[in-house]
């Protein structure tokens, strides 16, 4: 057995979540958090008996355990050695060493339901990495940016998505710093932060602003499309908003569902992508044209909702092209657990 405080924290995951536990690590490293990530641990363990180190790990050496839990965790054999040895340590500890970080409702045996955890499938990494940190007693350092991640994207360069978003945001009376944007000539990525317009007035709002300053542009520019990404998070500020928050939302807009509504759809110039979190916080309430999305599912399970203007419901692939009936501008979990509560047992604790 060796030093309990070696590491602050271990990270305990299945492979298809290993993006967003190694956004997690990185974080935490830059916030100056020890931390056990097996990809920074090669060396150590190299010629190591790998179940022997894991368990000193995850049983001695760690202050908490941070545990993803999914439906991949629980048919993992490594995960599951593992959350073993975690459980083994939790029982000794006086305080909350297994820290869930659920990705779906599957039961993860030994996790009892009254436990609390973070929903990943509302928390960005940074949000999770502040509330670690926070856990920890310490004051987070790294600056983040909680609001709505905006990326235009287009085949064509002329289109000039700069001149259409910067045309959107003073029609919108928005003022984003250039720390918040980032471009190239065929995509243009911005934050806008919570305290600037909340995601539903920017879904509302701004979304139909861009949609009415396009217009014009596509009219002239045959062939060409706009791809409007909309997506909810926090966001690290700086190295040019790469996370994957803002990853996920770019990669939404050329995704192959995206492509293959358009192609049903064949007078669309223009297709708005919704994520999860803005379906979960906006659509679901019926706001911001709510009707006119349809759901489609990726090849991961996960869902984006789409709304092509001009079209009453969002093209189907498969069905036969529908013709628009006619262009027209439309202006269309589990409660969060508190910092102090994380990996706490809640049973018969009340949520008011």
């Amino acid at each position: 057995m060796t030093d309990h405080n070696r590491y602050d924290v271990c990270l305990s995951f299945a492979g298809q979540q290993r993006d967003y536990a190694r956004e997690v690590a990185e974080l935490l490293e830059a916030d100056g958090v020890k931390v056990f990530f097996d990809e920074y641990k090669t060396v150590d363990m190299w010629g190591e008996d790998t179940y022997t180190h894991l368990d000193e790990v995850y049983n001695y050496q760690s202050r908490f355990c941070l545990l993803f839990a999914s439906a991949d965790f629980a048919r993992k054999v490594w995960p599951n050695h593992e959350r073993v040895s975690a459980q083994a340590r939790a029982i000794r500890s006086a305080e909350a060493y297994i820290l869930p970080v659920r990705f779906d409702d599957t039961k993860i045996p030994g996790l009892r339901e009254t436990i609390g955890y973070v929903d990943a499938r509302d928390t960005s990494p940074a949000e999770l990495v502040r509330k670690l940190v926070a856990k920890m007693g310490r004051t987070p350092g790294m600056k983040t940016v909680k609001g709505t991640i905006l990326v235009l994207a287009t085949e064509n360069p002329d289109l000039g998505l700069d001149r259409i978003l910067e045309l959107a945001l003073t029609r919108c009376r928005v003022e984003i710093p250039p720390d918040l944007r980032s471009a190239t000539a065929t995509r243009s990525t911005t934050v806008i932060p919570l305290s600037e317009r909340t995601v539903s007035e920017v879904m509302s709002e701004l979304v139909p602003a861009l949609e009415s300053v396009a217009e014009e542009r596509l009219a002239r520019l045959s062939g060409t499309t706009l791809r409007i990404g909309v997506h909810e998070g926090e966001v690290p500020v700086g190295d040019r908003l790469r996370c994957l928050d803002v990853t996920a939302t770019e990669a939404s807009v050329t995704a192959a569902v995206v492509d293959e509504t358009l192609a049903a759809a064949p007078k669309a110039d223009c297709v708005v992508v919704a994520s999860q979190r803005v379906h979960d916080h906006v659509l679901r309430t019926g706001r911001a044209g709510a009707a006119s999305y349809r759901q489609v599912t990726q090849p991961d399970g996960s869902a984006l909702f789409l709304r092509v203007p001009g079209y009453p419901k969002s093209p189907v692939p498969g069905e036969p092209k529908r013709e628009a009936p006619g262009k027209t501008t439309t202006n269309t979990f589990f409660g969060q657990t508190s910092i102090d509560h994380l990996g706490d047992n809640n049973y018969g604790v009340s949520n008011g």
